[in-house]
């Protein structure tokens, strides 16, 4: 089933996003309420957390199907989630970190 999903870091830039999916999606820029984008020490990513009074600017792609949601997760690692939440009366998911907080700033 496809997704909307909400990126915020490295799948923003156009050739990160298209060397692992397969197909166009529509996007549009969002604005994730209730979450801080923080780096990562010694990473050339950031993560997300959950933080009440912030926001994250991003990417929101329309419809991304299963096998490229595959391939991202994969890319994504272990470090992160994919978490649904619900927001502007739609379903997103969004990657969120799950690793050491300590290594966050």
């Amino acid at each position: 089933m496809p997704v909307n999903l909400f990126v915020y870091g490295t799948l923003m830039d156009a050739e990160t996003w298209s060397y692992f999916t397969t197909k166009t999606y529509h996007s549009t820029s969002f604005v994730l309420k209730g979450y801080v984008k923080k780096r990562i020490k010694d990473r050339p990513y950031p993560g997300i957390i959950v933080h009440p009074d912030s926001f994250v600017e991003g990417i929101l792609y329309a419809n991304v199907e299963e096998d490229d949601i595959y391939r991202l997760d994969e890319y994504e690692g272990d470090e992160y989630d994919r978490i649904i939440l619900t927001q502007d009366g739609m379903d997103i998911e969004t990657y969120l970190f799950t690793g050491d907080v300590r290594l966050l700033h």
